[in-house]
């Protein structure tokens, strides 16, 4: 059953209350912990015959810096972004085949985190590759009438990024939470025996299949999105 009730906290800051989730903050740090041991795993003794965490790395970075050369982004800054940002997501999504263990993926403030980085650096680099008159210039183009359009079209890429990874981990994490009861009433008591044996395999394979798949495709949506805002 997926845990959609999390932990709510409260913090008063200059007079005002705030709230946050306890636990979406403590698996965050656990996947931060997860990723930084991952690399340097896979960076551990390195040869001159290629070890399989060697060939693993290299085929990482490897694919994903063909991705960035084909969006004009050759900055290894980028390269060490992207990987970064593709393994926390996908240990994120994949941390809760894990019993108690909860994905901070399914949080859409974790979402909307992500996607405000990614947002704030590929307007960064538009502005240090265009050059500021010239980023300035595109909110009015073609027509000067059309800024707040142009303005509203960049918050909307930003949230639609964001609710995407939202809205397939956490409907997803749904429908595995319906399954027992689908069972159950189609099957009755052979049901139980299928739920047993069955949602632990289907839990797994939405954790490590489709989730791996949402961390690349909100990877490649980035990738995507920094080089466009350049070249426009």
């Amino acid at each position: 059953m997926p845990k959609t009730q999390f932990l709510v906290k409260k913090i008063v800051i200059f007079g005002k209350e705030f709230s946050y989730h306890l636990d979406i903050l403590l698996f965050t740090i656990v996947v931060c912990f997860a990723v930084f041991f991952l690399c340097l795993w896979l960076k551990k003794k390195t040869s001159f015959f290629p070890t399989k965490r060697q060939i693993i790395l290299e085929s990482l970075l490897e694919w994903f810096d063909n991705i960035l050369k084909e969006s004009n982004l050759k900055s290894r800054f980028f390269l060490s972004f992207i990987v970064s940002l593709f393994l926390f997501i996908l240990i994120s999504n994949c941390i809760s085949v894990i019993p108690k263990f909860l994905s901070p993926t399914r949080d859409l403030n974790t979402c909307l985190g992500l996607a405000l980085v990614v947002s704030v650096i590929a307007h960064i680099n538009a502005i240090k590759t265009k050059g500021i008159k010239r980023y300035i210039k595109g909110y009015f183009s073609p027509y000067w009438w059309l800024f707040p359009s142009n303005v509203f079209s960049e918050i909307s890429k930003t949230l639609s990024h964001s609710f995407r990874l939202f809205g397939n981990i956490f409907a997803g994490g749904i429908v595995i939470s319906l399954v027992p009861t689908l069972i159950l009433k189609l099957f009755k008591l052979w049901g139980i025996l299928l739920v047993i044996f069955s949602l632990p395999i289907l839990k797994g394979f939405f954790d490590l299949f489709v989730g791996g798949i949402q961390a690349f495709v909100f990877t490649i949506l980035a990738v995507a999105y920094i080089g466009v805002l350049s070249q426009e």
